[in-house]
């Protein structure tokens, strides 16, 4: 388990091991629909921006965040929704 779900939740990435496991990366996947994840990731953002002065930051495998069937997922019995195979939301922070 680890850190991910220390005390035995998810508290990051979601429960469902198809929606929170990348299989390309072998890593968790966020659950952004979750605030305590934006606020994670929005924080890390500021902190690094304060504490070092850097003049942005890069955000990488974008699609990967936005489509759920990314990576071949939708093979691997990941249900597309009739939306189509974005996420239901976008992320906000």
């Amino acid at each position: 388990m680890g850190s991910p779900s220390f005390d035995g939740t998810h508290l990051y990435d979601h429960a469902d091991p198809r929606l929170g496991y990348h299989p390309d990366w072998h890593s968790r996947i966020f659950n952004y629909d979750r605030v305590e994840v934006r606020n994670f990731l929005l924080n890390s953002g500021l902190f690094w921006l304060d504490r070092y002065h850097i003049d942005g930051l890069r955000v990488d495998a974008v699609a990967s965040m936005l489509y759920l069937d990314y990576g071949g997922r939708r093979e691997n019995g990941f249900p597309i929704s009739s939306a189509g195979a974005k996420t239901s939301e976008p992320s906000r922070c």
